[in-house]
């Protein structure tokens, strides 16, 4: 069960960033404060 919340984090946001390439736009604007979820602050911090 641990491997596939590993995976699904893993996964996501490579998905959201084909989905959503002004991906790291939004991370940076202060506005999209409630959308950054964990999942996309785990994103900025490894990218």
């Amino acid at each position: 069960l641990v491997l596939i919340v590993m995976g699904t984090t893993f996964i996501a946001p490579l998905l959201l960033r084909r989905l959503l390439p002004p991906d790291r736009d939004a991370l940076a604007r202060p506005d999209d404060t409630p959308r950054t979820g964990p999942i996309e602050r785990l994103v900025a911090g490894t990218s």
